[in-house]
């Protein structure tokens, strides 16, 4: 039928009564022939394989003789691939041979050696990179005979490595001298914002000036009108040890407002150097304001109507910029509603600042409200802008509610500005609460 098949033949001539027969044995190898067709294009292919492969494969005795290099192997070696390479050791190709020392310890002592990087020499004396991995071989009675490997070429990797390596020091480098930069530039912000800050309060101390002259001459006049009394009486000999002591009392009584009022004055324009976190109270925060500025307000016919819930509790930051805070939303207010009182009669228009405070739980409340010249839509989104104003050249610096705004963010407060233009405005703070009982 066609079908090809392989058979072993054994024959031999024999004779029976004088006649010659061919006797003979067949036995059919068919399977194993196939078998043994299949082995030789196995090892052909692995043969192929080996020397084909992009990576180099090696075998070496113990002593560093080579007993094979495939195609890539000889290649990466430089030479000719095609050609059998002899007379060459493997001892010839190591840059140090004290490399060798340790990967025959590793070898012996583990029984394989990967991923281990060294330098190789070259035929033509060029060095360069591989990356080994190899296994070592034992006969029966486990002596080491051989040991097999594969070098890749990693030249080009370790040469990227090596950039990067550079790349990344020389990064490091920049980013050490950047953060100190970025260092100096922050502290150089923190001492713009520290000399802002001081400027702006100072200028605060500037506005209030009158109003201080105002708070002191009041207690003064009292001092000086009882003075006055107590000479008259003493010299008409009707100085009572009573009258006396009343009129002392009454002295004393107005030096101590007039030491507060010069000592909180002091404290105020303080520039703040400590960072420290204190309790604030803004009920108390809100009257030592208005200490420095009632005389002078009630002067100018404004009415500071005030709403403070007792019991608020308070919350944390600075004592003084919670204050400046006070004088320069009072310092709008008032500026607010004079601009106003000048488009109105006095009989019409009563200029009026409310400054309530409110608590919830978690919070407390402060607003305050004037019934002045309000503020344009398209400007409520600009009043917090550092340099912005809405007022003439020459009054004020614009630094107010910036300011404002930065310390009510540093003491984890929010702000809030309602406005109807030639209605009123509202300043509607909140700041995290802490029970005063606690």
């Amino acid at each position: 039928d066609g079908e090809l098949v392989y058979r072993i033949i054994s024959a031999s001539i024999i004779k029976l009564n004088d006649k010659e027969f061919i006797q003979a044995i067949i036995h059919d190898i068919s399977e194993l022939k196939e078998k043994e067709i299949a082995l030789q294009k196995s090892e052909k292919r692995f043969r192929d394989l080996q020397s084909n492969i992009p990576i180099g494969m090696w075998s070496t005795t113990l002593n560093g003789d080579i007993l094979y290099l495939n195609k890539a192997a000889k290649k990466m070696l430089g030479y000719n691939p095609k050609k059998k390479v002899t007379d060459l050791s493997i001892l010839n190709i190591y840059f140090d041979i004290n490399e060798r020392d340790e990967f025959l310890e590793q070898i012996q002592e583990f029984g394989f050696v990967k991923n281990k990087e060294m330098q190789f020499v070259r035929k033509d004396k060029v060095v360069f990179w591989g990356n080994i991995s190899a296994t070592a071989v034992y006969d029966d009675k486990r002596n080491l005979i051989r040991i097999d490997g594969v070098v890749e070429d990693i030249t080009k990797r370790k040469e990227v490595s090596l950039k990067l390596a550079r790349a990344y020091e020389e990064i490091k480098s920049i980013n050490n001298n950047l953060e100190k930069e970025i260092e100096e530039a922050v502290e150089k912000v923190k001492q713009n914002n520290q000399y802002l800050l001081q400027k702006s309060k100072i200028e605060s101390l500037g506005e209030l000036a009158a109003g201080i002259a105002h708070e002191i001459n009041q207690p003064l006049g009292v001092m000086s009108l009882s003075l006055e009394n107590l000479h008259i009486k003493t010299i008409s000999n009707k100085a009572t040890p009573g009258y006396i002591n009343e009129k002392f009392k009454s002295i004393e009584s107005n030096i101590d407002r007039i030491r507060q009022i010069v000592d909180h004055i002091r404290t105020f324009s303080h520039e703040a150097t400590s960072v420290s976190l204190e309790k604030v109270f803004v009920n108390e925060g809100i009257s030592n304001a208005l200490l420095l500025i009632g005389a002078q307000y009630k002067h100018h016919n404004i009415f500071i109507e005030l709403d403070l819930q007792e019991s608020v509790g308070f919350t944390v930051g600075s004592k003084q910029k919670f204050e400046q805070v006070i004088l320069n939303l009072l310092s709008n207010a008032k500026y607010a509603v004079e601009e106003q009182a000048l488009n109105h009669s006095e009989l019409k228009y009563q200029k009026k600042i409310i400054v309530r405070t409110r608590a919830t739980k978690k919070q407390i409340n402060i607003s305050i409200e004037d019934n002045g010249t309000g503020i344009e839509p398209e400007n409520l989104q600009k009043v917090f802008d550092p340099f912005y104003t809405s007022k003439p050249e020459g009054i004020g610096t614009g630094l107010g509610l910036s300011i404002v705004y930065g310390i009510i963010k540093e003491m984890r407060g929010e702000i809030v500005i309602d406005s109807k233009l030639n209605e009123y405005t509202k300043v509607k703070i909140s700041f995290p609460r802490f029970p005063e009982n606690k």
